[in-house]
């Protein structure tokens, strides 16, 4: 084995390791991936969430639904056209106002609430309707309170900023929330079932 010489290349300290930086940076071709929308909810708000309402008569629908489910959030179902004489059916229609709404974080609901009876007003409804009124110019959130049997109203005390409504027709967003609980003809298994058919 020689005997190494001064100056020899096995001498010399390795160098380092360098990356090509330029391979590790972050994609910034917004066009390779597009977040697509997520289905509105078709119920109010959360209580925890404070939100707004869009306001305008191009938001807000009057019409009724059809809720299923014997829980204390039956689903909702939106009848589409005249359908006729829907039998049983008829007696579990409720008279609602769709509004939409949106939370801080981005949520989108698109919130049926109940009109209120002439004869019979309910604390619950008109406290409901109270809050979406207020929530077209206010961020607010609202909480049930079982003792006095109403909802309870609560803004935001500081400026939240401005709401991200969905940037799509109202038509679209509301068909998107009901897609699957769009009732179209008397076959419809909802109606089937109040009729007590299979």
């Amino acid at each position: 084995m020689k005997p190494r010489k001064p100056g020899d290349s096995a001498d010399l300290p390795q160098q380092p390791r360098v990356l090509d930086v330029s391979r590790l940076r972050l994609l910034t071709n917004s066009a390779s991936v597009r977040q697509l929308p997520v289905r509105p909810r078709t119920e109010r708000p959360p209580r925890t969430c404070f939100f707004r309402t869009r306001p305008g008569p191009d938001f807000c629908l009057e019409t009724y639904v059809l809720e299923v489910g014997g829980s204390l959030r039956p689903e909702p179902f939106l009848l589409v056209g005249e359908l006729g004489d829907l039998g049983p059916a008829e007696t579990v229609l409720v008279p609602v106002t769709i509004r939409l709404a949106v939370t801080r974080e981005g949520h989108v609901y698109v919130w049926p609430l109940r009109i209120p009876s002439q004869e019979r007003p309910n604390r619950w409804h008109l406290t409901a309707l109270q809050a979406a009124r207020l929530a077209e110019t206010k961020w607010v959130r609202m909480t049930a309170d079982m003792s006095l049997g109403e909802y309870v109203i609560y803004e935001a005390l500081d400026d939240l900023g401005k709401p991200a409504f969905p940037d799509e027709p109202f038509a679209l967003t509301v068909t998107r929330a009901f897609e699957e609980r769009l009732i179209e003809d008397l076959d419809h298994p909802a109606l089937r079932q109040l009729r007590g058919q299979r």
